[in-house]
């Protein structure tokens, strides 16, 4: 009985660390996709003349990440 509750334990922690790295790998592709979209965003309104919209263009989606990281980290 007690190999079959270490065997279990053993199983939960591996699901565990498996859950854990799926949400950090989750976290990066979206941070990547924002800092991706602040770049196009910013690289296109310099394209097309407008330079005060790429201050609004790189910084919001630099905030929003900050809101995010923050309430996710104060959250749990």
């Amino acid at each position: 009985m007690a190999e079959k509750e270490q065997e279990h334990q053993h199983r939960n922690r591996g699901k565990t660390l498996e859950y854990i790295r799926r949400d950090n790998r989750r976290k990066q592709t979206f941070g990547l996709l924002i800092s991706l979209a602040a770049l196009a965003t910013a690289g296109f309104c310099a394209w097309i003349g407008a330079p005060w919209i790429i201050v609004l263009g790189t910084i919001l989606p630099g905030l929003s990440s900050v809101f995010y990281l923050l309430l996710d980290r104060y959250i749990k």
